[in-house]
């Protein structure tokens, strides 16, 4: 089994790529657009490359001013978009500093042709024009279609009738350079949402401005103009436009279920499959995906074939492993399966954490609950210096208390998760830093040991010493429980000089019937035989 790295929000992304065996279950010119019969300009494919939006994702906000049936309505149309192309919308996040505003200025219905790219731009949703299609339309503006009549081939497909069209909106059917469309190769589409009804902007509502060609084999002309829902032909242009995985889709249904092409055969096509599903949940909500059966061609770092699951809506959200990875960064988390609830059995879990050079991995426990052994022979996580199973093992734990902090010896640490078939427990959280040897510098300044810690250091004595109050140079120990037959007590230092603010209790402790002799041979304290109110003994 191979599986990526590590991290649920509103979308959830899986994408399969099987180049062998595959068997799964589970610009300075933006043109202002506005919809008829208030329009300004014009569809077909946008030419230009950077008015596209980065993979696909359109943020977006909706002004305060719309009630809820209306954010319920920009809602449902935008869910359109998803349900039949790679296109998605999201709500703008400060990650994104292009995205629309759905909003009402004087021109009605109206929206830019594709991404400005300059901040946000706005989509115009004006009175009568709350509807549907309406919507759907204008949409695709954004997305990145002109008007469908503008196309450089359309005078193949509709006579444009200039002298019924109102004075003043000729320029709505003017047709476009190819340097502006690119129609992708794809016939004209009468059918089309972005396409205007025959008597759009006419002069009378009984005279045509678009007249279709007539069908020679049905004899009839076909008719445009409609606002009902996405026609086949936007759907291939949108998924051509984007380049839209051939297989997957969006998925926005409470449950269901997807598998890869041709499941359960393992036969993809010579040139290999790329398959994406999106799985949308509404604010509050949690997906669980559950993986009933997977068998995919292993290779190394899982470059050919491979399932991507990630926690968001495009390339550069967090990926979702099945558990264990390759992590390369300064800091994370780790969980085992499906934490906080129980883990499932018979899981192994292998993470490879990698911290910059000259740093050290520290892994520190928030909480542990793993089936507890006295040998941890059943369920148990597994930690090792280093990124093999032969590296110096660091600790194996179980059970249910919290081990201690846990530091590699170089920049790389194995942390390794076993599960049986038999009990299941909460499992684990742990946070990994990168970690500096404060130790290896020599301004440290502890005079005789230096002992490294997480986030810092500590200064410790040998035998004998103990610490000062400055907590890095270190004096003589005093005091104590003597229970020798004889033995000499000495102040701190002697015959040097003591030390300031020492406070040394000796306990001497004779055998019963036995009394104790203390005998100086020498006394040099502060003060006098008065009160010794300073030193003194």
């Amino acid at each position: 089994m191979c599986s990526h790295l590590v991290y649920n929000e509103i979308l959830f992304i899986l994408t399969v790529v099987t180049l062998v065996a595959n068997n799964i279950a589970f610009s300075p010119y933006f043109a202002m657009h506005s919809h008829e019969p208030h329009d300004r300009t014009r569809r077909a494919a946008t030419a230009r490359a950077e008015r596209l939006w980065d993979y696909g994702v359109i943020p977006y906000e909706i002004e305060a001013n719309f009630s809820g049936d209306h954010r319920a309505l920009f809602k449902q149309a935008m869910r359109h978009w998803e349900n039949h192309t790679c296109v998605k919308f999201v709500e703008r996040a400060q990650e994104h500093p292009n995205y629309i505003v759905f909003t009402e200025r004087p021109c009605g219905c109206c929206s830019f042709v594709g991404k400005r790219g300059n901040g946000p731009q706005a989509i115009s949703i004006g009175k009568n024009c709350d509807k549907f299609g309406i919507v759907v339309h204008e949409l695709g503006h954004v997305v990145g279609f002109w008007h469908e009549h503008t196309r450089p081939d359309r005078d193949d497909n509709v006579q444009i009738v200039t002298k019924n069209i109102m004075s003043g909106q000729e320029y709505n059917f003017n047709k476009l350079t190819e340097e502006e469309v690119n129609s992708l190769g794809l016939n004209y589409d009468f059918d089309s949402i972005m396409h205007y009804a025959r008597n759009t902007f006419s002069k009378s509502t009984y005279l045509d401005t678009i007249l279709p060609q007539q069908d020679p084999t049905l004899n009839v002309r076909p008719e445009i103009g409609q606002r009902v829902r996405l026609s086949k032909g936007d759907i291939a242009q949108t998924k051509m436009l984007y380049r839209c995985p051939k297989c997957g889709r969006t998925m926005q249904e409470p449950n269901g279920a997807l598998e890869s092409p041709d499941y359960p055969k393992s036969s993809p096509p010579p040139e290999g499959e790329h398959c994406e599903w999106r799985i949308t949940a509404t604010h509050g909500e949690k997906i669980v995906l559950n993986v009933t059966d997977l068998d995919i061609y292993e290779s190394d770092n899982c470059e050919t074939d491979f399932l991507e699951i990630r926690d968001g809506y495009w390339p550069k959200s967090p990926l979702l492993a099945l558990c264990g990875g390759e992590i390369n960064a300064e800091e994370g988390t780790l969980q085992s399966p499906n934490y906080p609830e129980d883990y499932r059995p018979n899981k192994e879990c292998i993470w490879k954490i990698t911290v910059p050079e000259n740093f050290q991995v520290a892994l520190k426990f928030q909480s542990f609950e793993i089936e507890n052994h006295d040998n941890c022979v059943y369920d148990y996580l597994e930690v090792r210096d280093g990124h093999n199973m032969n590296s110096p093992l660091l600790g194996k734990f179980c059970g249910y208390k919290v081990p201690d902090a846990v530091r590699s010896n170089s920049n790389k640490l194995l942390v390794k998760f076993m599960s049986d078939n038999s009990v299941q427990k909460a499992g684990f959280s742990a946070n990994f830093i990168k970690e500096f040897d404060e130790c290896s510098d020599s301004d440290h300044g502890c005079e005789h040991e230096c002992v490294n810690t997480l986030g810092g250091y500590r200064c410790e004595c040998r035998i004998g010493f103990e610490l000062h109050s400055d907590g890095k140079k270190c004096e003589d120990a005093c005091g104590g429980l003597i229970d020798a037959t004889n033995g000499t007590i000495v102040s701190p230092s002697f015959p040097d000089l003591y030390p300031p603010n020492k406070n040394c209790i000796w306990e001497i402790v004779a055998p019963h019937s036995f009394r104790i002799t203390l005998n100086f041979t020498h006394f040099d304290l502060e003060g006098n035989n008065v009160r010794c109110v300073h030193d003194f003994d």
